[in-house]
């Protein structure tokens, strides 16, 4: 795609501003031409011409992301950090200011881990994939909680809230220390990270005053260089239970019986429900079941639900922990 500009700024001065990131990062790594634009396009956008980047720049270091920002300033240059860009649906990659710089994170895939307190130190290019197989070749007794497909960031996906499938899935809820770059170019470490060699800054969040860790939740005043996270210890054993409900009117009782073993503690994972919708989605297209318009009829429904052998509603429930309690 051809290049976009930011509102007010020229060509030349997008010049200008590009040479001065390429004394940052290296020519090779200020992704100019019309394919390097075109990979960060949103493609599930309305419009993706409305979201298309004038370049990216792709720093190593926290220093270069530091550096990069205080070039964006110099240049008045807007900027879009995205971790590794994978949160299709969402966005992507695509920046929501048309012309900005996309600050790519992505080969930034640094991984520091305390086996003994079961805490990892990331930079946001780590996705979930890099620290499955660090766990697994350093044969580590933790499990990641992956979402989805997991091929995204686990740190970008921390700071957008995201979910995973295990009793750590509430993954903000998990993060514990952030380095950031301001956008002033200053960098921040947050909680006990503020002190210098601190042995306790992905152990415990608060220092002396404010805790700033969620000031960086889905928020732009600040680049994200590192984040502290912590990880489930690996189970004795796991049993899933599988429930398929009969009757679209089943889901009343079925939530009122499962949320109060959620509340106290005997569910340690958010429970998964679902109609047989879902299932019909993942698996086949409308068009294998039905060419007409309007609602699926009943007999089309059943046939689904015959064929996958579900129930109006699936909810699966986790049990985790020791197996004699399971």
């Amino acid at each position: 795609m051809k290049q976009a500009l930011p509102p007010g700024m020229s060509a030349a001065q997008m010049d200008s501003a590009l040479r001065a990131l390429a004394g940052v990062v290296g020519d090779e790594w200020v992704l100019a031409t019309d394919l390097d634009r075109d990979t960060y396009l949103d493609h599930f956008a309305v419009d993706e011409s409305s979201h298309a980047a004038a370049a990216a720049v792709a720093p190593l270091t926290a220093e270069q992301v530091r550096d990069v920002v205080k070039v964006a300033n110099a240049h008045k240059l807007p900027l879009w950090p995205i971790s590794r860009g994978k949160n299709f649906g969402y966005g992507g990659a695509a920046p929501r200011l048309k012309g900005s710089v996309v600050l790519d994170l992505s080969r930034m895939k640094k991984i520091e881990f305390d086996v003994e307190n079961g805490t990892a130190l990331l930079e946001p290019g780590v996705g979930f994939y890099d620290l499955y197989d660090y766990i697994q070749k350093n044969k580590l007794p933790f499990w990641t909680s992956t979402p989805g497909n997991s091929w995204g960031s686990v740190v970008g996906n921390a700071l957008d809230r995201g979910v995973g499938y295990t009793t750590y899935g509430e993954h903000t809820a998990r993060i514990c220390g952030m380095e950031v770059v301001l956008p002033t170019g200053e960098m921040m470490r947050t909680g006990m990270g503020a002190m210098s060699g601190s042995p306790n800054w992905s152990l415990y969040r608060y220092g002396f005053g404010p805790a700033w860790d969620q000031m960086f939740v889905q928020s732009n005043f600040g680049v994200v260089t590192k984040m502290g996270l912590w990880l489930m210890p690996a189970p004795e054993s796991m049993i899933g239970l599988d429930l398929e409900l009969e009757n679209m009117d089943d889901l009343g009782w079925a939530v009122d019986l499962i949320a109060p073993m959620r509340r106290d503690g005997l569910l340690q994972q958010a429970p998964s429900l679902g109609s047989w919708l879902r299932g019909a989605a993942v698996l086949t297209t409308r068009k294998e079941w039905y060419d007409k318009p309007g609602a699926l009829p009943d007999d089309v429904i059943a046939a689904i639900r015959k064929r996958f052998g579900i129930g109006w509603w699936s909810i699966s429930l986790r049990l985790y922990g020791y197996e004699a309690v399971n």
